[in-house]
Order: C-alpha cells, then sequence, then structure tokens
C-alpha cells in the first residue's frame, strides 16, 4: 500500500482529502442509519434529534474548517 503522501502533489492537499473523506464517511453512516431505522421500524424521537443534532453539528463545522484553511493559506 501506498501512503498518500508518497504520491506527488498529494502531500499538501492531503488534510483536504482527509476532511472530504470524513464528510463522505458521515452522510454514508447517516444515510445508512436512517434507512435501517426505517426498514426495522425502530425509529424514534431520540434517534431523530440525535440525526439533527449531529447534522447540526458537522456542517457548520465543516464551513469553519474551510473558512479557517482558506485564511491559513491565504495568509488574511
Amino acid at each position: 500500500i501506498i501512503p498518500i503522501a508518497w504520491l506527488p502533489g498529494l502531500y499538501e492537499a492531503g488534510p483536504l482529502f482527509l476532511a472530504a473523506f470524513l464528510v463522505f464517511l458521515h452522510m454514508t453512516i447517516d444515510c445508512v442509519d436512517g434507512e435501517l431505522a426505517r426498514l426495522r421500524n425502530e425509529g424514534s424521537v431520540t434517534g431523530l434529534f440525535l440525526d439533527r443534532l449531529n447534522t447540526a453539528i458537522v456542517y457548520p463545522g465543516c464551513f469553519a474548517a474551510i473558512g479557517y484553511g482558506v485564511w491559513r493559506t491565504d495568509g488574511r
């Protein structure tokens, strides 16, 4: 297995790819969790609350991280 850092040009973009992967992983787990709850008829108010809370934390965090990355890269 070749580490991502060894591939030309990807070393500096590594954090960006990691962030994209984590967002993809979050969205996948979020969708699968909701579908399983609906298929099993085990949805609950607590599950819905936790789902919405998780979304309310993750997406603003992504925008804050992108803003911080742009600020750090641009130097302003």
